[in-house]
């Protein structure tokens, strides 16, 4: 098999530190040293250390949202201009990262929710960027799905599915933990489960703003 290229090493190394340690507490000399590189290789192939959070980031996240837009291109062509099912685009948001549940990819659940959590202002502005397409096309699917949704209140709940979404993603194997009974949940239950209820959420009536609160 052939190694991997001085490109590749630095970035397992990174994922594996960034995702185990934290992005602020793995410096580049630790970086390098993993890799078995110079700090100079870095610096040619990812200029600075937050281009290198964001290259590693990309790496694993850029797939997930090519196959989103590719989930909801497929439906919007079976839809033929009609709403989609509800459930069906909450599907082909989720499933593609529910892929992280599996435990081969756990390091890659924990690298994003690192990321997410620990990048600073400029950084998570380009990662927002990450995203832009991805929100702009389902947003757009949601409010012709749900149309008595206002912007905001469909934003507001989109941001709640997202939270889920990450934190079922980084913490699922701390359920076990505090659960009153022996749990056995497999990769493959989660997702149908989290379908229910991130559909339910995004379904559910807007409370009277009269009554928040009280």
């Amino acid at each position: 098999m052939e190694a991997p290229d001085t490109k590749t090493r630095i970035l397992d190394a990174a994922e594996s530190l960034f995702a185990t340690r934290g992005v602020e507490a793995s410096s580049l000399r630790e970086i390098t040293a993993s890799a078995g590189v110079n700090l100079a290789a870095v610096n040619y192939h990812f200029g600075s250390k937050d281009d290198l959070v964001l290259a590693a980031f990309r790496r694993r996240i850029g797939p997930v949202n090519r196959e989103r837009l590719e989930r909801l291109d497929a439906l919007e062509v079976a839809a033929n201009g009609r709403a989609i099912a509800l459930e069906e685009l909450v599907e082909a948001f989720l499933a593609p990262s529910m892929r992280f549940l599996s435990p081969d990819r756990r390091l890659h659940a924990r690298l994003l929710g690192r990321v997410h959590h620990e990048a600073q202002d400029e950084l998570q502005t380009k990662l927002t960027h990450e995203f832009e397409q991805v929100v702009h096309r389902f947003v757009g699917a949601l409010s012709r799905a749900l149309p008595r949704l206002g912007p905001a209140e469909l934003l507001l709940r989109g941001h709640f599915m997202v939270g889920a979404m990450i934190y079922t993603l980084t913490h699922l194997d701390k359920l076990e933990t505090v659960a009153p009974v022996p749990l056995h949940i497999a990769a493959d239950q989660v997702l149908p489960q989290m379908i229910a209820f991130v559909a339910a959420g995004l379904r559910a009536p807007v409370p009277d703003r009269t009554e928040v609160g009280r």
